[in-house]
This record gives C-alpha cells, sequence and structure tokens, in this order.
C-alpha cells in the first residue's frame, strides 16, 4: 500500500480520465510534445496582459 497526498491522487484520476478517450490521449500527448519543444517561450503575465489588452 502506498499513501499520496489528495491533490496528487486527484491530479491522477483526472488524468486516467481524459486518457480514456483516443483523441483526447491525441491531444494532451501533442500539447505535451509542444510545451518540451523550442517553439515555447517564456513570457511573463505583463506582457500577456499587455499584448491582450487587459488593464491591471
Amino acid at each position: 500500500m502506498a499513501l499520496i497526498a489528495a491533490d496528487e491522487l486527484s491530479s491522477l484520476l483526472e488524468s486516467i480520465y481524459l486518457l480514456r478517450s483516443p483523441e483526447n490521449a491525441k491531444g494532451l500527448f501533442r500539447a505535451l510534445e509542444w510545451a518540451n519543444s523550442e517553439e515555447t517561450s517564456v513570457e511573463s503575465i505583463e506582457n500577456l496582459k499587455e499584448e491582450l489588452g487587459i488593464e491591471q
């Protein structure tokens, strides 16, 4: 038996639920691939708000 935190269990269960659908699984894996690729960049929240025209 292993004990894990409730929020970790909840996250695992949600991931399992999403992976049960082939289309959801494809989308999740594409997102992971994109997140780990060179195409991603880090931006500050302030820059994103400015870009989207959101007042602070």
